[in-house]
């Protein structure tokens, strides 16, 4: 399958998943309990290994996205989002080009697509047991380089894409009431990543592709649902994800506007 082929289908299953958000939501729709609007800022640095590749490297992504959310009187909560992602890949080798490249670090620009679910599951006391899933998949715009040192003009095009999907439980507090919600969340991350590079050098042309083929990830995460006012939620979050040999990292904070 070609890397435009997984594009189309990562795209698909985010339609798919807005599909049957709304569509629940359409059919619950006497049963909403708030619309909400918004910004949401998300980071995340994760240590993979690349498919032929023996040592590790970092990959780091900022997203800004506009955020939808729609919550039911059964206390289950959608959300879809799009915006850019900002992506830092460090450490590929691309040796099947023509002239063998080392990408060092650069940021990337792209567009990202979000699709997320919450569920309350049952209530302890002042505890309440729920789960939570997202969906985030980014596919990055080309980005050149000249290749200079040559006696020929040459250049390096490079294009990145990536998929995250996480599901797991969520505790929240309840003592505090609804004007403020603190969690603890725990979740299986898995991550496809992708880098394509092309290279023209004179008459020479060639491509090499790197890939991430499902990296795991346990998360821990603590984080506060706080409403500010009647109208106005934020909601914060903080989380790290051990590997062998260090910690990666995660953050995320989001503004909404209920109507």
């Amino acid at each position: 399958m070609g890397e435009r082929s997984r594009r189309l289908r990562n795209i698909r299953i985010l339609g798919v998943l807005a599909l049957l958000a709304a569509g629940r939501v359409a059919a619950e729709e006497r049963n909403v309990k708030s619309i909400a609007a918004g910004l949401a800022y998300d980071h995340f640095a994760r240590t993979v290994v690349w498919a032929g590749d023996d040592a590790a490297s970092k990959i780091l992504t900022h997203t800004l996205a506009a955020k939808a959310e729609i919550g039911l009187t059964s206390g289950l909560v959608f959300s879809l989002g799009a915006g850019f992602s900002f992506t830092d890949f460090s450490g590929l080798a691309f040796d099947a080009l023509p002239i063998s490249l080392e990408f060092r670090g650069a940021t990337l620009k792209g567009f990202t697509l979000a699709a997320e679910a919450a569920a309350p599951i049952r209530i302890f006391g002042e505890f309440e047991i729920g789960a939570a899933g997202r969906i985030v998949y980014s596919f990055g715009i080309s980005r050149s380089w000249p290749l200079e040192e040559f006696a020929v003009e040459g250049r390096a095009t490079g294009q990145p894409s990536w998929i995250e999907v996480s599901a797991g439980p969520r505790v929240a507090y309840l003592a505090f009431g609804p004007r403020i919600v603190p969690f603890a969340e725990v979740s299986a991350r898995m991550l496809w990543a992708g880098f394509r590079m092309t290279e023209a050098l004179g008459e020479l042309t060639g491509e090499d592709s790197k890939k991430v083929r499902g990296d795991f990830a346990l998360g821990l995460a603590l984080g506060a649902d706080v409403r500010v006012t009647d109208h106005v939620l934020v909601k914060a979050k903080a989380g790290i994800m051990p590997y062998a040999g260090g910690v990666d990292s995660s953050i995320s904070v989001g503004a909404l506007y209920g109507f």
